[in-house]
């Protein structure tokens, strides 16, 4: 399993942080030609700085939830740019030494060597960005506009994987998609019937 580890945005209140990551099996020989299966899916974090102790933490977050979720799976490689602060400390080293995770940072001023992350955060920030503008709402609404877009994204069809969903690629199964609705459409919160005040009180 190779592991992106990227900056979304950067900016004086929060830092937002995506996490990709992609297994790629080979499968055999086929008429001459060598076929890979890939297999991909995104997260989305978010921290409130890059301090080391806070990146790392999100880190063992994320392992933890690779390791009881996607037992067939094993984060072997770190990619991430060459962030001295949040990724290339003792901190963060430390965790990845003792998983056997080899760190892999991008050269000084060459974030394109890091593409396939560089290139989803364009995917989700475009996607976020129509959301917002087509809703109206303010950009303090940002974190919930990259969140739905990164859910989105998993369950549409993807080129790369031949028309399939980056959730059925890794679940094994259709995604559910009733329960979808309009990027900032009305919602109502039902009220126990325990906690009303009476018959005719309201519901929601």
């Amino acid at each position: 399993m190779l592991l992106v580890y990227r900056r979304l945005f950067d900016d004086d209140s929060s830092t937002r942080i995506l996490i990709h990551y992609a297994q790629t099996t080979e499968i055999p020989w086929r008429q001459g030609v060598r076929i890979l299966k890939k297999m991909a899916s995104t997260w989305v974090y978010f921290l409130q700085s890059k301090k080391a102790e806070e990146v790392g933490s999100v880190f063992q977050e994320f392992q933890a939830m690779v390791d009881t979720q996607y037992l067939q799976y094993t984060i072997r490689r770190f990619r991430c740019d060459n962030g001295r602060g949040e990724y290339d400390n003792t901190f963060l080293r430390g965790i990845l030494c003792v998983r056997c995770i080899s760190f892999e940072p991008s050269s000084p001023c060459m974030q394109h060597k890091n593409g396939v992350s560089e290139r989803m955060i364009h995917t989700i920030s475009t996607m976020a960005r129509a959301m917002l503008l087509d809703s109206r709402m303010e950009d303090i609404f940002w974190a919930e506009a990259v969140n739905t877009a990164t859910y989105l994204h998993s369950r549409s069809p993807s080129f790369s994987l031949h028309g399939r969903t980056q959730y059925k690629v890794l679940n094994s199964r259709k995604p559910e998609l009733r329960h979808l609705r309009r990027f900032r459409s009305a919602a109502h919160k039902l009220i126990p019937a325990e906690q009303r005040n009476g018959r005719f009180s309201p519901c929601s």
